[in-house]
């Protein structure tokens, strides 16, 4: 199970990163009804709207994000990226593989 510090950590880099307007649940849309429906009849806690893989020579952390039309995606994708391996290293894990989405482009 991962700590919840590292999920908050993530959580909050990712949300502080300049152009992000929403952090979502990552994963199909089969797969996050599914979680939903569980967690609503009570057979699970809400969880982290990241995925979060500790394997013994990487992290992977997987995030759906949403940006705003007046930055450059890729830049914010960058800074998001960046903002995740940092937070990875300062817990002391291994390297982070990150594996992230645009689902939003917010209007201004």
């Amino acid at each position: 199970m991962t700590d919840q510090r590292l999920v908050t950590a993530l959580e909050a880099a990712v949300l502080a990163v300049p152009g992000v307007v929403g952090l979502y649940r990552s994963g199909t849309l089969l797969g996050n009804a599914l979680e939903a429906a569980t967690q609503a009849v009570g057979l699970r806690d809400a969880g982290s709207r990241l995925r979060i893989s500790e394997e013994a020579e990487r992290t992977r952390v997987e995030a759906a994000i949403g940006v705003s039309e007046t930055a450059a995606a890729s830049i914010t994708v960058a800074r998001v990226r960046d903002a995740i391996i940092e937070v990875v290293a300062e817990h002391a894990l291994p390297p982070a593989d990150v594996v992230l989405t645009v689902v939003r482009v917010e209007p201004t």
